[in-house]
């Protein structure tokens, strides 16, 4: 007995048989909604008891399996190339069992195969085995076209776009689907057999959700090849998935099938595995079991649910249709979609569109809502009601084609007055439907380059006055979804930063944000002391740091800590001029994350000015760029017109001029301008203080790390020459600390001396108190 052949009856060949007699004549004129052929000729019904629960089990593991490896693919993916092929194999293994289960079962019920797709009492031997060979060969074209799907995702991957871009690309894979069924002519396939034109609701839907959800991804930042890739994913998906219900829906070389197009996709993977490992720049060698055993088994099981529904229905669309649902999971999910001002923009039209898509998958497809009716309907009769279809089985020249030998589920009322052209007509209007979702997906592609990463990041975060001459067409806004709190310590005491944390994180703009909390530790207590006595979160971060500079030096550290890589991560195959070396190199060790947040909070354990801080710590809006929890001060170049020091005995204080002009060279440095002492500049005290992103990377990498290196001298320095109040002085208290404490306004382009007049002690408005990113 060969494998490729079906498995016959001979019994139920005679009974089907004498029920075609009588219907011979009138069948060709009829069209037909869903007919799949059996080993008897008869119609395949979804089965309502596996259905069901493989349509959710496909909903869970597939969300599951996209909730485990897009953290891989993120930080290390190089071990998920093998998944694909590693996935393969156990399809394989399954698809052989039941390939063998099926024989045993005909050999013990003593069934003889004729070929697929032939007829067993009137073709020939020659004919069976020609058709045996064709279906091989479609089962073999069904496991490449999935198994190169998997490859080019793998290349999607690569390109590092928006992280679920592939996930939300596949939705397209349904419209794809339906493209190819209302295809005149689509290859490989058996018109006469199964391939029903899809119904007119079924088409409105689909094509509905997909044509707004087109529209939702322009803008996205990603590389037009994304949009390409994913197009020819879905694509792909839609031929295989197409090719695999053909071949399913015959009973009898269902088993033989599958195992021939499992067979075939393991084959192509191992092709293109060397492709994959190079694309992730994977070593070769075998992964780590520990990172890929549990993905490769939930992946495996949304596949085999995947297939199940493929078989238990009579749609290929069923099994598609979970994308909606999946999306919907994976948005909602405590992880969520990542935190990027590109995807949080959208959430609210991807949280209706998938929803909408979820709820109206289980009513429109027929198979399912059958299930809901608890078998009182067939699958047909639920789309009875659609009186303006005219549905029609058709073949390559748009003809009603050869109907199977069994009656159809169901006939349109209107079936007998249906002619070739009308059907040809309800064809060509349903193909350009199913058509639109594409268009605005183009489009997204052809204007991803005004949006793309690079692009985007140089527009959003350059200076206005070369912003405006740049990015003439496309100035993004830059939106603020995360916050670090920057905690310089050394030994204060832990409960009195606790409340300071405390206070920070129940502010307005805190609390609506993912926030993270970053303790530069210069004292001798442990990591653990820390974490508890400041009761910390998972997520926050303790690092150790040397004990020089002030809190000027810890807070220039988090910035070269964090520059380079929010930098990289912004402009894509941009090269790091200078990196951190010496302690910050150990120290970068400590970090999980290095790239800086949209908002950067800067604070001392202890609460300084604490009746000025409070109400200006519940001021922080989403366009400020720089605010000063502490005293305004007016400052004349190097002169604080504010310090209350006694100039009376000089050799023991410092004088109202800072040593050696610092705050004015600091000010000449950063701002590229000589300093007026006319004019006046804002200074502050206390450095306690919010910045934005944009600011912080407005200044160059250089200019923070030369102000790091003279905070951090060693003893010796011309820089520790100077001395300040307290007496300051040395590498832990650097008197140029003081001169930095005052500076960081102009540091950080906020500048203006009318903020130390219009904003006092006592005022907080943001209008007064802040500069703001425009």
């Amino acid at each position: 007995m060969e494998g490729s052949e079906t498995l016959y009856n001979k019994e139920d060949d005679e009974e089907a048989r004498s029920a075609d007699s009588p219907r011979t004549s009138d069948q060709s004129s009829r069209p037909l909604l869903y007919a799949f052929k059996a080993r008897d000729g008869r119609q395949i019904m979804p089965s309502s008891k596996m259905l069901l629960p493989a349509q959710i089990g496909l909903i869970v593991f597939s969300t599951l399996s996209h909730q485990q490896t897009d953290p891989i693919a993120d930080t290390e993916p190089g071990p998920l190339v093998l998944l694909p092929t590693a996935q393969y194999a156990v399809l394989s293994a399954c698809a052989g069992l039941w390939a063998f289960r099926t024989k045993r079962k005909a050999r013990a019920a003593g069934l003889r195969p004729p070929a697929a797709s032939s007829s067993p009492t009137t073709d020939p031997p020659q004919g069976r085995s020609a058709n045996a060979a064709s279906q091989r060969r479609r089962a073999w074209i069904a496991g490449a076209a999935v198994a190169v799907a998997e490859t080019v995702k793998a290349g999607q991957l690569s390109l590092k776009g928006p992280s679920r871009l592939d996930s939300t690309l596949e939705t397209f894979t349904v419209a794809a689907l339906l493209v190819y069924l209302l295809l005149p002519s689509s290859p490989f396939l058996h018109a006469s057999q199964w391939r029903s034109i899809p119904s007119t609701r079924l088409i409105i839907f689909v094509s509905g959700l997909s044509f707004l959800l087109a529209f939702v991804l322009i803008g996205l930042p990603a590389v037009p090849a994304s949009y390409a890739i994913g197009m020819l994913r879905a694509a792909l998906l839609a031929c295989s998935t197409a090719l695999v219900k053909d071949g399913l829906c015959d009973q009898g070389s269902a088993a033989q099938f599958a195992q021939n197009a499992a067979v075939s996709a393991l084959g192509v993977s191992l092709v293109g595995l060397p492709a994959l490992r190079h694309l992730a720049r994977d070593p070769i060698g075998l992964p780590d079991l520990q990172i890929v055993a549990q993905p490769l088994c939930v992946a495996s099981a949304a596949q085999v649910m995947f297939y199940a529904v493929l078989h238990a229905s009579t749609s290929a669309a069923t099994p598609l249709l979970a994308v909606f649902a999946r999306n919907f999971a994976l948005l909602v999910s405590p992880s969520a979609m990542p935190a990027e001002t590109s995807w949080s923009q959208r959430w609210t039209q991807l949280f209706v569109i998938y929803f909408i898509g979820s709820v109206l998958a289980f009513w429109i497809d027929a198979d399912l809502r059958s299930v809901f009716s608890c078998g009182r309907r067939t699958a047909s009769a639920g789309l009875a009601d659609e009186e303006d279809e005219a549905l029609a089985l058709v073949d390559s020249a748009g003809h009603s084609a050869r109907m199977p030998s069994s009656p159809p589920l169901h006939r349109h009322r209107d079936d007998d007055t249906t002619d070739a052209s009308s059907t040809q007509a309800s064809v060509r209007s349903r193909l350009i439907i199913s058509l639109l979702p594409f268009l605005p997906l183009l489009l997204g592609a052809a204007v991803s380059p005004l949006s793309s990463r690079p692009f985007n990041a140089s527009c959003a975060y350059l200076p206005d006055s070369i912003r405006s001459t740049v990015c003439p067409f496309f100035v993004p806004t830059v939106a603020s979804n995360t916050v670090d709190i920057v905690m310089a310590y050394y030994d204060e005491n832990l409960p009195d930063a606790q409340g300071l944390l405390t206070l920070l994180r129940q502010t307005p703009y805190v609390a609506a944000r993912q926030e993270r909390v970053v303790v530069y530790n210069k004292g001798l207590k442990s990591e653990q002391e820390i974490r508890e006595g400041m009761a910390l979160m998972e997520e926050d971060e303790v690092v150790p740091l040397p004990n020089l500079g002030r809190e000027g030096g810890t807070y220039l550290s988090h910035i070269l800590l964090h520059y380079n890589a929010t930098v990289s991560s912004l402009a894509e195959g941009w090269q790091p001029t200078q990196a951190p070396v010496g302690d910050l190199a150990v120290s970068s060790k400590h970090l999980r994350r290095r790239t800086l947040a949209d908002m950067t909070y800067f604070f001392q354990p202890h609460l300084a000015w604490g009746l000025i801080v409070e109400p200006r710590v519940q001021q922080v809006l989403e366009k400020t760029g720089f605010t000063n929890f502490g005293p305004n001060i007016r400052l004349e170049c190097s002169y604080d017109t504010k310090a209350p020091v006694d100039i009376s005995s000089p050799s023991r204080y410092l004088s109202l001029t800072l040593p050696s002009q610092m705050i004015e060279s600091l000010y000449n440095m950063f701002r590229g301008k000589m300093c007026r002492k006319e004019e006046g500049q804002l200074g502050g005290w206390s450095a306690q203080m919010a910045v934005s992103k944009r600011r912080i990377l407005d200044n160059p990498y250089a200019r923070y790390a030369y102000v790091s290196e003279l905070l951090s001298a060693p003893a010796g320095h011309w820089i520790h020459d100077q001395w300040g109040p307290n007496e300051s002085g040395g590498p832990s208290n650097p008197a140029f600390g003081h001169a930095v404490e005052r500076a960081w306004p102009a540091i950080f382009g906020c500048e203006d001396a009318r903020i130390a007049k219009e904003c006092p002690n006592e005022e907080s408005a943001p209008e007064k108190c802040q500069c703001f990113d425009e």
